[in-house]
């Protein structure tokens, strides 16, 4: 009479299993998400032809090494968004929806993206062009974005009325991050590791390498996750919102905001000024997103 749909006629464990729609979209997103790492891992162990001979690829051993360090991390991360996502928690699922897309999918599209945009740009560099300033600074930024983002997209199209908090999106969209950060450490990690090891140069290898993981892994860990939480946060107010206007406009400020801090982030990394503008802009936004999620915490509660 209300119009309120039916309870379900119990059925078979085994029988929910195969008829749900999540069974089979698990199925493919472990396929994808497979493929996605051993492709992106695997270019980055072959050697590559540059100019006077051949760059080595990065080996199995200072991959292994390199995840060691990127780990801590990755579960300080996981650790913090799950506990933010607190009142109506998303399903497993769908924090593993995110969390392996941004580590496999966003970082694989980002990576070939990148380099044919360095390399269309006329960007040169030890075989490694994506690496360089311009498209640190003008094309890494949106496409690496909008890649994290997508899955928040596809999860609105999926399940857009679990979307019922701004706190879940901060929380998906903290989690992409944070995978996509995860993979690229490794890299990092790994790039620092197999270069201090083998070159004379470098001097004291450990310290090399911990120098890195500090400034990487501790120091400015917060940037994928800030950039992306501003594209959730935009979303949510979007997927709530009554106007059309601010459905349009709200995801895509949003969006815009991420990659414009991504941006401002990338092009102080190698500036005198990095030091100044980590305390005056990045420690701020950071501790400014952390009062936003807690009182949205708080008001749900």
């Amino acid at each position: 009479m209300n119009n309120l749909p039916k309870e379900p006629k119990s059925q078979p464990l085994g029988k929910r299993i195969l008829t749900s729609k999540w069974t089979w979209i698990t199925i493919v997103a472990i396929g994808v998400y497979s493929y996605c790492v051993f492709s992106f891992f695997s270019v980055l162990m072959e050697d590559v032809e540059v100019q006077g001979g051949k760059m080595p690829g990065i080996n199995a051993s200072a991959l292994r090494q390199a995840a060691w360090y990127a780990t801590p991390t990755l579960l300080f991360w996981i650790l913090v968004f799950l506990i933010v996502d607190r009142f109506r928690p998303q399903r497993p699922l769908l924090w593993f929806l995110s969390l392996g897309w941004g580590a496999s999918v966003a970082v694989w599209v980002s990576f070939w993206v990148n380099t044919y945009a360095a390399a269309w740009m006329n960007v040169t560099g030890d075989g490694d062009p994506a690496s360089q300033a311009r498209p640190a600074v003008f094309i890494a930024p949106f496409v690496e974005e909008s890649a994290k983002a997508t899955v928040l997209f596809w999860l609105a199209i999926l399940v857009r009325y679990r979307l019922v908090s701004r706190v879940s999106l901060i929380s998906l969209g903290g989690l992409s991050a944070a995978g996509f950060a995860f993979t690229e450490n490794i890299l990092y990690y790994a790039q620092v590791i197999f270069y201090a090891t083998r070159t004379i140069g470098v001097g004291d290898a450990a310290v090399a390498i911990s120098e890195t993981v500090r400034m990487r892994g501790f120091f400015t860990c917060f940037g994928h996750p800030l950039f992306t939480v501003m594209t959730g946060i935009g979303l949510a107010i979007g997927l709530r919102a009554r106007s059309k206007l601010v459905r349009i406009l709200a995801p895509l400020a949003g969006f815009l905001l991420a990659a414009g801090l991504h941006m401002l982030f990338n092009s102080q990394a190698s500036q005198d000024s990095a030091v100044l503008a980590y305390f005056m802009i990045g420690i701020p936004l950071v501790l400014a997103v952390v009062i936003y999620a807690v009182r949205q915490i708080l008001a749900q509660g």
